[in-house]
Order: C-alpha cells, then structure tokens, then sequence
C-alpha cells in the first residue's frame, strides 16, 4: 500500500507543470527527486523541532554562527576614511544635512579569485551601494568594481556589470571575478556609498565571501542530529496572484517563505518587486535578496556551503536558499531540513516551483541535489543565502 501511495505521488509530482522560473528557471524531472511524504516527519512549530530523531536546537541567538567562508565586518572595530559620514553606536550614516557620502576601509581578506558580498541597512528609501577596489601581484590596484545601488524604494535597485579599465577584473551582476593572468594579493579597499531617502541610509555591517577564505568554523559532525525539520510554510511561484511574473521569482519566493518563518509575512509580489534588480532585469540577484531580507531586520547573508555546514545550519534551526541548476537556466530553492529514508540522505526542500493547487515540499536525495547546486568555479561549495533571524 505505501509503495502504491508512492508512485501515485511520484506521478503527480512529475506531470506537474514546472516551467521556466526567470533569470534563474527551467523544468525539472528526474527520479532522484521524490516527493515529500508528510508521515516521514512528525508535526513541528516555528521552534525548528524536526522528526523523532531530531534535537531542538540549544543555541541561543547570540550564540548562533553560521558563517562559512564568509566574514561579516561591523562598523565599530573597523577604521577608515569618512567623506560625509559618521558612525553612530556602530551604525554608518550620513552626518546631519548631507544628501550623500561615503566610508572607505582597507581590509586583507586573503588571497582570492572571487568575491561575493552582502550588506545589512536600512536604506529609508535612499541608496546604499558597495563597491570594492583590490591590489594584485606588483602593486597595482584596479577601479572600484560595484554591485550597484541598492534601496528599498522600487525601481532604484540595480546591478552594474563593469570591468577594470585595467584589465584587472570585472563584476557580473553579484559576482567579482579577478580575470586570468593576474593574482589577487588579499588586500581590497571597500567602499560605501549613501544617499538620503527620507532620512539617512543607516548601514549595519557588511559581508564578503570567497571560495578561497579559510573555514570560518569546523562542523562536528558526530553531534548533527540525524535528521531536522524546520516547518517551514510553503509557496508556489506559480500561484495566480502572481500572474505572468510567477516563471520569474523563484528568489523572491524563497526569500518569502524564509521571512515567513522568521516572522514576517509578506505577499510575494511585494517581496518581488523589491527584491527586482533594474540594471539585470530579473528578480535573481544574491545580494539584492539577502539585502531585502536585511531591511526587515533580519540576519541574512551570501555564503559558500557544503554538506556539512548545511545540516549544521539547518539543525541550529536556520533556512538556507540555494541557488542550483535544478532547472537548466538556474534555479532558487529553500531548504528546510534533511532525513534518511531507507539509508539513503534527503534534502527537504521547499522548492518553489510546484503546483499552485497543491504545494508540497520535495525531498531531493543529497548527492543529486549537490550535483545541481555545488560548483568547480565555486572550489566545490554551493552559493547559499544563510537566513539567521533575527
């Protein structure tokens, strides 16, 4: 009978209609992927509690650290040049009556090929944009290579894909890459833009992620529960209140669900519209999501994970947003814990691109999921929006 039960949900799971999900979104049918059975799991609350064989998590909120290969940078231990700005109990702002400045800090991230970033502010309608400047081999230094402004006004946000007048490197959209034939010593300068909204932007940190920087923890792995659930409510991107957008927002929609279980319900076309990046035209870019996701005062953040660190997140009771090639064209998903069934690893995921009539979670066996979400440019991690909470 439950074999039965199974391959009737398999059916149904594969003539669902999964269709292309923006800049980031194609169909997907593969055997590797079995839907969600909610037997398999016992009920669990917004405490992160998982089945019979998980263990709430002990950590408190100060307690919790989930970067990987991600440093985050507050404005309190850090020096550096102030052109209009000021730091007021460790947030960056504008000084009084000025519509625009900036903060520039010299940093030593280690050696590195790429660069992701993420900032946590409250733009008040004004703009934030972080831009970084890095020194190679001999010396010299390239432009300021920016991942655009960014704001909670709509139609501002925008990525700008540039590249070094020097031929050092270039910005694609929300990924710093140093190009062939150079080597980046580690030392970059940051700097942070602000323009007035209705008051002053104010900046709480910023973070920088590389698949060079060393493990910022090691996982211990003996002490993971074997299995977790955070009960995560899901959402189709394809329900009707969408409209013909619902192809396109796979990140907005992860983002959503994510803000949800932290507390904070939103309509998914609102999260979309804020989370549109103008300059790329899309609704898939890493930093805007983490960055909208900040503004409702939340911990968010770009990182570099791997199997280890995303069981070790999920089990202190936190959300991770993958961004994968579940889809050909790329696509965004929320995983929301892990199992074993039958002795084989699952991944249960919230994956947006369901049927809107019937929004079920989908469990991924490890290794397939980490065929699409893993990545050889990435040193073998998989790009990972981190949800803390507050």
């Amino acid at each position: 009978m439950r074999g039965l039960l199974l391959l009737l949900c398999a059916v149904l799971i594969l003539s669902s209609a999964f269709t292309a999900c923006g800049g980031e979104g194609d169909s997907l049918a593969d055997s590797s992927a079995a839907p969600a059975e909610e037997s398999v799991f016992s009920e669990v609350g917004g405490s992160g509690e998982g089945s019979e064989e998980s263990t709430e998590s002990t950590d408190t909120e100060e307690d919790k650290n989930l970067r990987y290969h991600t440093k985050t940078y507050t404005f309190d231990s850090l020096k550096g040049e102030h052109e209009n700005t000021v730091i007021e109990n460790g947030v960056l702002k504008l000084k009084e009556l000025q519509s625009s400045g900036s903060f520039i800090c010299k940093l030593d991230i280690g050696s590195f090929d790429t660069i992701l970033a993420s900032w946590s502010a409250n733009t008040h309608k004004g703009k934030v944009e972080l831009a970084v400047s890095f020194e190679v081999e001999g010396g010299e230094w390239s432009d300021y290579l920016s991942w655009g402004p960014w704001s909670s006004k709509e139609g501002v946000s925008a990525s700008v894909s540039n590249k070094c007048s020097k031929g050092l490197g270039k910005i694609g959209i929300d990924i710093l890459t140093v190009d062939k034939g150079h080597t980046a010593t580690g030392n970059i300068k940051v700097k942070l833009s602000l323009r007035y909204g209705s008051k002053s932007p104010e900046v709480r940190d910023f973070s920088l992620t590389t698949p060079q920087m060393e493990k910022q923890q090691t996982v211990d792995t003996a002490a993971l529960p074997e299995s977790f659930l955070n009960d995560v409510p899901m959402r189709s991107q394809l329900a009707p209140e969408n409209g013909s957008d619902g192809n396109r927002i796979c990140s907005p929609t992860t983002a959503v669900m994510a803000l949800e279980y932290m507390g904070t319900k939103l309509d998914t076309m609102t999260a979309a519209k804020g989370i549109y990046d103008n300059g790329w035209q899309a609704y898939g870019n890493w930093s805007f999501a983490v960055a909208y996701t900040a503004e409702k005062g939340y911990t968010a953040y770009v990182d570099l994970y791997d199997r280890e660190m995303m069981k070790y997140a999920l089990s202190q009771g936190c959300t991770v947003g993958c961004s994968t090639y579940l889809t050909a064209s790329g696509h965004l998903v929320l995983v929301v814990g892990y199992t074993v069934i039958d002795g084989v690893e699952y991944y249960i995921v919230n994956d947006p691109n369901v049927n809107a009539a019937n929004p079920v979670r989908t469990n991924y066996t490890m290794d397939y999921f980490e065929d699409c979400w893993l990545r050889d440019n990435m040193n073998g991690y998989g790009v990972a929006y981190v949800f803390e909470g507050k």
